[in-house]
């Protein structure tokens, strides 16, 4: 039966007619019980849309699946063999659109949606769908062994989040996947599985049906729940259909297809570790972003990203008549199509991206020299025993942390203020640019609050001077003034006030009054901390 056009047809255009029928069931039970995607900064839509339309997906494919196997069973004829492997593919791609519809309805973190994929991935694998030889030329036939199961996990995980992340606009994960369901199917054809080209077309069907309801406008959204059924199914499928031919053809027909959403999520990766994000975390540098902002209209820009993927699938389709030396100018050609688009549209800037590994290999010195000096200046603080030896401690701590200079003015119960200053002897670079910061400070007398005024040079990072800011603030709370043992004895009367500041300090750190004729001595200052 499933040999002959005709049957091939009938499978399609019920894999048509049901999203027809139920996803419009779908959409009134969204609206019912409110499961809908609210407008939002990152949104483009500007009033709430249904997004339980991976319901319909999956209740449409399934169903056709189910009554194309029914019949045949019926009329007594086999499906051939892997039919064990399919109801793994199909139960492993229900088990992640469960994880999805949990977080179109409920919401999940990231991590824990990952951790799923991977369960679910390595679950299929242990099914038997998995990497298992690659044969690279004529005669060269690499056995994967052990490897094949991260590499089977990663690309399954790969494909799933691919889906994922394109489906940024009405119609665009839909439609994109619809045409790698449609390759697919021509390579299962073309191979003899007939179970995998009834599961695809009866795929592309119910997207196809799907489309009708979430194009431009769109009245429902397809959701987590259903990019995680479209992704699993085109990276297991591919992975069956790679199995099943044992050359790298088999891979490369679903990852040149689906090259648009697969070089997008490595883009939106690379970029968010060159601006030290989560690689979970939103932004939007994707592509279909990046033409929104170009000025292209929402259905305008899905339609270049169909009319790209449709060349993409056609290079793709024409890997099963070339041979190796045609196969490379294909790869190279995808490439170089995918790059010059992503790089129009600024979804990818490498000039931009090389200056914020610079920037990011500066910060990570900054941040090893800056810790390394405030662990040496707290074991100089912890081992004061006086306020002379504190002070020459925090002004050898803001020496090493590149401060410029710092003031602290100290409350006197008997006359003007005493004013603590320190200036880095070091030469000013030019321009000269400071963070100023007021950084609290708690005296031992009565608990009172004293306002430190430190300025630390910015040296072309604001983030890393504001690191050592804080790695000052944290010497100063782990050994402020309160962690001086209090002087008991009796001071002798203070002498006459010699020229310099403050006994084996460093030169540019000194002890006054407010009134700048002032001097204080060492002894002056224990006298100032004890009253």
């Amino acid at each position: 039966m499933f040999g002959s056009a005709i049957a091939y047809l009938l499978v399609f255009l019920l894999g048509v007619i049901m999203p027809l029928w139920i996803t419009p069931l779908v959409i009134r039970l969204a609206l019912a019980k409110k499961i809908v995607d609210a407008p939002g900064v990152r949104k483009i839509h500007r009033r709430p849309i249904p997004r339980l339309g991976g319901l319909a997906i999956a209740g449409a494919s399934c169903c056709t699946l189910a009554v194309i196997i029914g019949f045949s069973i019926w009329r007594g004829g086999g499906f051939g063999s892997g039919h064990l492997q399919l109801a793994a593919l199909v139960a492993g791609a229900l088990a992640t659109f469960t994880v999805g519809l949990v977080d179109d309805i409920r919401g999940l973190r990231a991590r824990r949606k990952l951790l799923f994929q991977v369960l679910i991935a390595t679950t299929t694998c242990a099914m038997g769908i998995r990497f298992g030889a690659v044969s690279l030329a004529p005669g060269l036939r690499v056995e994967l062994g052990w490897l094949s199961w991260p590499l089977t996990v990663l690309w399954i995980v790969g494909i799933t989040n691919a889906v994922n992340l394109i489906d940024g606009l009405d119609g665009l994960a839909a439609g994109i996947s619809a045409l790698a369901c449609l390759v697919i199917f021509l390579f299962s054809a073309y191979l003899g599985q007939t179970l995998m080209a009834v599961l695809m077309l009866s795929l592309l069907g119910s997207l196809l049906g799907f489309l009708l309801f979430n194009f431009y406008p769109a009245r429902i959204f397809m959701g987590d729940g259903g990019t995680y059924f479209l992704g699993f199914i085109l990276g297991a499928g591919s992975v069956m259909c790679s199995a099943k031919s044992s050359t790298l053809v088999g891979l490369a027909l679903p990852a040149l297809t689906l090259g648009l959403p697969l070089f997008d999520m490595g883009a939106a990766v690379l970029r968010r570790f060159v601006q030290r994000r989560s690689p979970f975390s939103p932004d939007g540098g994707h592509i279909h972003h990046r033409l929104l902002k170009l000025g292209f209209k929402q259905h305008h820009a899905v339609l270049i990203m169909y009319a790209t993927t449709v060349v993409l699938a056609v290079l793709a389709s024409a890997l099963m008549v070339t041979k190796d030396a045609g196969a490379l100018v294909i790869l190279g050609m995808v490439l170089v199509l995918l790059t010059v688009l992503f790089s129009i549209t600024g979804a990818v800037n490498v000039k931009q991206m090389i200056q914020s590994l610079r920037q990011n290999h500066y910060l990570a010195r900054e941040v090893k020299h800056a810790q390394h000096s405030f662990e040496d200046a707290e074991l100089r603080l912890r081992e004061a025993q006086s306020l002379t030896q504190w002070w020459e401690g925090l002004c050898y701590a803001a020496g090493e942390l590149e401060f410029q200079s710092l003031r602290l003015a100290l409350p006197s119960r008997k006359g003007p203020s005493l004013v603590l200053t320190w200036k880095t002897p070091k030469p000013l670079p030019e321009p000269m640019r400071t963070l100023r910061t007021l950084v609290p400070v708690r005296d031992r007398r009565q608990g009172q609050i004293l306002n430190m005024e430190a300025d630390a040079y910015v040296n072309g990072s604001l983030e890393a001077a504001g690191r050592r800011t804080a790695l000052l603030g944290r010497l100063l709370d782990e050994c402020g003034p309160t962690s001086l043992r209090p002087v008991r004895r009796r001071l002798r009367p203070r002498s006459a006030p010699r020229q310099g500041g403050l006994r084996g300090s460093p030169p540019s750190a000194k002890a006054h009054r407010t009134d700048p004729s002032a001097v204080v001595t060492t002894a002056g200052i224990g006298r100032q901390i004890t009253q």
